[in-house]
């Protein structure tokens, strides 16, 4: 689920079939189709409106043909990594903390997603793993291991004020960095890349930002009995200090179980700070609160042997799993690691797909117009989508449904399976599967 500042998901997103039909038919943003059902194959959308031009209305609904060369233009881009955006994207996640830096199984969600979010949006993304540092029980885990006469209260009290003396904050440092170095030895052992970190403390040597929120009298309700930032607070100086501008955008990755914080947030977002902030909230996952990776890792390999899940014949690994896990599934699926037994077909459809582009042709020879063609052709509007809502997901479906299209047209489309191939890849690339070995071997 997206939760945003402007109760508004769109994104300004740019590709060469959106601007065709733009200018062509006055297309305003609306759900974007391929359709039979009423034609030999057109294009339309699914709310009637008298808007369009250049086209021909059935029972209020506009249908229209869009050229063969700008359907192969609008592929290429999405095969070329084109951007579809001019504004920057920013995506927090993690937020562990430095006494319990390893993620539980459950929080590997919020990892995997940022993953595929980041991979989807491209290039204009960069990511911060967000430590936060400043939370009561992590400072008094700090106190007891260097024993210094501070209570956490206090401490929290001198950090965000910057007022922490050096020699403190030195051991503090070194504090968060034995975390990051265990968080970064976790990432790589699931073969997640780590991204740039951002250390909550830091954020207070922004004393001029940090007054600002401190003394607005609209959020004195939302200040501790001592004076300092109540959490919601706390949360809102994470978001400016991330967002520069009014056009890039901010989505935080968070549990689906702090909603109430996330509707605070907003709240006070809303009349006081011109930012463009997004909340993507995931459901939890049921019998995953283990952190110690050689306990759940085992059960994941135990389960992938059990039900013999294997890509071009090899066994696939229990961090490959995990993805296909969050691919397959909607992130406002409640996943309960006792029961992934009933994933077991979805898991066996996505490995059976990626088995099936290494039997593909190289043929590129595009002849006609078709339907795999006008199909594959969406593809940037469905990974759009996809990053609005939130959720990787719906562009796996998308895959699906053009995938569904070759295989039961295979005949029809044996001089395509060059691009079909590539353009397969490149999917799941997208969808962050890309660190696979079986699709980088594909890719080579």
């Amino acid at each position: 689920m997206i939760y945003t500042t402007e109760d508004n998901r769109y994104l300004k997103c740019r590709t060469p079939l959106i601007e065709y039909i733009k200018a062509k038919h006055l297309y305003n943003n609306e759900n974007l189709i391929y359709t039979k059902k009423y034609s030999n194959g057109t294009f339309s959308i699914t709310n009637p409106t008298e808007s369009f031009i250049n086209c021909k209305f059935i029972n209020g609904y506009p249908h229209f043909n869009i050229p063969l060369d700008k359907c192969l233009e609008e592929i290429e881009f999405f095969l070329s990594d084109e951007s579809m955006y001019d504004n920057k994207f920013y995506i927090r996640y993690g937020d562990t903390h430095p006494h319990k830096c390893i993620p539980k199984l459950a929080q590997v969600r919020n990892l995997i997603i940022e993953n595929s979010l980041s991979s989807m949006i491209g290039p204009n993304s960069k990511s911060f793993y967000g430590l936060g540092d400043i939370s009561l029980k992590s400072l008094k885990d700090f106190i007891e291991k260097i024993h210094i006469g501070y209570s956490p209260e206090e401490l929290f009290i001198k950090i965000v004020n910057n007022d922490i003396p050096k020699d403190i904050l030195a051991k503090l440092e070194k504090y968060d960095l034995d975390a990051l170095k265990q968080i970064t030895t976790f990432l790589k052992t699931i073969k997640l890349i780590p991204k740039q970190f951002l250390i909550e403390s830091t954020l207070y040597k922004n004393q001029n930002l940090y007054k600002i929120i401190k003394n607005n009298p609209k959020f004195s309700n939302e200040l501790k009995d001592n004076g300092e930032l109540k959490y919601s607070l706390q949360e809102v100086m994470f978001i400016n200090s991330l967002l520069r501008n009014n056009q890039d955008v901010l989505i935080n990755i968070i549990g689906a179980n702090q909603r109430s914080h996330v509707l605070k947030v907003d709240e006070l977002l809303k009349g006081n700070f011109d930012v463009r902030n997004r909340f993507l909230t995931y459901e939890i996952c049921r019998n995953a609160d283990d952190r110690k990776i050689d306990i759940w890792s085992k059960k994941l390999d135990e389960f992938i042997k059990k039900n013999n899940l294997k890509i071009n014949g090899d066994y696939i690994d229990y961090q490959e799993l995990l993805k296909i896990l969050m691919i397959i599934n909607s992130n406002d699926v409640i996943i309960d690691y006792n029961k992934i037994d009933k994933y077991k077909n979805n898991i066996l459809k996505f490995n059976d797909i990626i088995t099936g582009i290494d039997d593909l042709n190289n043929n590129k020879s595009i002849e006609n117009r078709n339907d795999l063609i006008y199909k594959m052709s969406l593809v940037c509007y469905n990974l759009n989508k996809s990053i609005e809502m939130g959720n990787q997901n719906n562009f796996y479906k998308y895959i699906m449904s053009v995938v569904n299209e070759y295989e039961s047209n295979k005949e029809k489309y044996i001089n395509l399976q060059g691009l079909y191939k590539e353009f397969l890849v490149k999917c799941f690339d997208r969808l962050g599967y890309n660190s696979s070995e079986k699709i980088k071997e594909l890719r080579r």
